[in-house]
C-alpha cells in the first residue's frame, strides 16, 4: 500500500492535496520573504558604504598686464613757411591695446642715422594725444593716464595720434627721417 492512495486516509479528515498545495505556497512565500530579505539587507549594507566623495581642485592664474600696438601708420613732415622747422604735415597714428591700466608717454624725436644731411637738432618736439588726453616733450610731461575701461575688456583699441616738429635752422634740399617712439606702460 502506498501512503499516496487515496483509500488509506479515507477516513481522516485530514486531505493530501490541499496539504500540498497549502505547503507550496508556503515555500514560495517563504521564498519571497527570503529574496525580499536580501533585497533590504542589501539596501541597507550597500546605501552607507556607496557615498559620494567630493575633491576640490584649486587652479591659479597670474595675468601679467602687457600692452601691443598695432596698425601704426607712419606721418609726415613738411618745412615751414621759413624753411627752418619740419612740422606735422599728417600726423602718425597707432592703435594701442592693453590688458590693464597704462601710462603712455613719447619722446623727442630721432633723426634717421642713415640720412645723407643731418638737420638741426634742436627744438626737436613730439607729442601723443588720445583724443582726450596729450603727453608731449615739453609742457605735458605727465604720462597720460589710461584706464582699463579704456580698453572695453581687453578687445578694443585706444587709437592714438602722434605729431612732432624738428629744428630750428636751414633744412638744405634732402630726405629727412625721424623716429618718435610711443611707450605704453602697464601699471
Amino acid at each position: 500500500m502506498s501512503l499516496l492512495e487515496p483509500n488509506l486516509f479515507a477516513g481522516c479528515a485530514f486531505d493530501l492535496k490541499k496539504f500540498i498545495e497549502i505547503s507550496e505556497e508556503l515555500i514560495m512565500l517563504r521564498r519571497a520573504l527570503f529574496v525580499s530579505a536580501l533585497m533590504l539587507v542589501g539596501t541597507v549594507g550597500f546605501s552607507s558604504s556607496a557615498k559620494a566623495a567630493d575633491a576640490e581642485i584649486p587652479f591659479s592664474a597670474t595675468v601679467v598686464a602687457n600692452c601691443s600696438f598695432n596698425d601704426i601708420v607712419a606721418g609726415t613732415l613738411e618745412p615751414n613757411a621759413s624753411n627752418n622747422q619740419l612740422v606735422t604735415l599728417a600726423p602718425g597714428t597707432v592703435n594701442l591695446l592693453c590688458s590693464g591700466d597704462a601710462d603712455v608717454s613719447v619722446v623727442k624725436p630721432v633723426q634717421d642715422t642713415g640720412d645723407t644731411v643731418i638737420g638741426p637738432a634742436t627744438n626737436l618736439f613730439a607729442s601723443v594725444t588720445d583724443g582726450t588726453n596729450t603727453n608731449d616733450t615739453d609742457t605735458n610731461t605727465t604720462p597720460i593716464n589710461l584706464a582699463a575701461t579704456a580698453f572695453s575688456s581687453g578687445t578694443t583699441p585706444v587709437a592714438l595720434t602722434v605729431r612732432m616738429t624738428a629744428g630750428d635752422g636751414f633744412f638744405p634740399a634732402s630726405t629727412y627721417n625721424y623716429v618718435v617712439t610711443v611707450t605704453a606702460a602697464p601699471k
